[in-house]
């Protein structure tokens, strides 16, 4: 068997342990399509990545927080807080909408901010902090956003939905996010993630300052769960 592995190419060999997950994978999504024959046009194609898009990024973030040897467990609260200041903030025209964007980002990231100090600096325990930050941050948001309520202008939607160029737009903006990561993880920033993860105690005895990067990581997290608000 060990052979067997040896003869396989770097890239599968390095990803093995992924092969069970791929494999369920792709068994569900052929027992959806027998369900369903439609899944692979291009309409059907357009409203999953519509609908799976917010998913997608929050997944990314926690997995970038996951990298480090954390955990966010207020990342569904933090989602709903940018919703609140987005719906809040984004008016009828596309330049108020513009600026309720950057300041629903500047709020994940403070939000990934202040989480990150929390577990890299004062050393408390992720699943402690982020539990009790996950309250904190839903009591902001309904002072927020007290009651149902907030505007998206109807245009944000129609753009939402639409196409930039040949793919949709939510399809292209996961690609996007994609060879994002696979560039930020390729940076001396991206390294550090995955050794502070993989053994913090020798990151830092090679000069990696593991504090600051946990809260860059929630920091990276926190914008990624704002845009996956908005």
């Amino acid at each position: 068997m060990s052979s067997r592995v040896d003869r396989m190419p770097f890239w599968l060999r390095s990803r093995i342990e992924l092969l069970p997950l791929v494999g369920f994978f792709m068994l569900l999504t052929l027992v959806y399509l027998s369900f369903y024959p439609a899944l692979f046009t291009p309409s059907s194609i357009v409203t999953l990545s519509v609908q799976f898009l917010p998913l997608i990024l929050a997944s990314v973030a926690q997995g970038i927080i996951m990298l480090t040897g954390g955990i966010d467990l207020a990342l569904g609260a933090a989602m709903s807080l940018a919703v609140a200041v987005f719906a809040t903030r984004a008016g009828t025209s596309p330049s108020s909408a513009a600026i309720a964007a950057l300041t629903t980002m500047a709020v994940g990231v403070g939000v990934g901010v202040v989480d990150g100090t929390l577990v890299g600096y004062a050393k408390l325990p992720p699943i402690i902090v982020t539990l009790a930050a996950s309250f904190v941050w839903g009591g902001v948001t309904l002072f927020v956003l007290p009651q149902p309520g907030g505007h998206v202008p109807a245009e944000l939607v129609q753009v939402y939905n639409g196409y930039a160029g040949p793919a949709p737009l939510a399809l292209a903006i996961i690609a996007a996010g994609l060879l994002s990561w696979k560039l930020v993880k390729s940076t001396p920033f991206g390294e550090t993630i995955y050794a502070t993860g993989d053994n913090e105690a020798g990151a830092y005895a090679r000069g990696v300052n593991v504090r600051l990067v946990k809260v860059g990581a929630y920091a990276m997290a926190g914008l990624l769960t704002a845009v996956a608000g908005i």
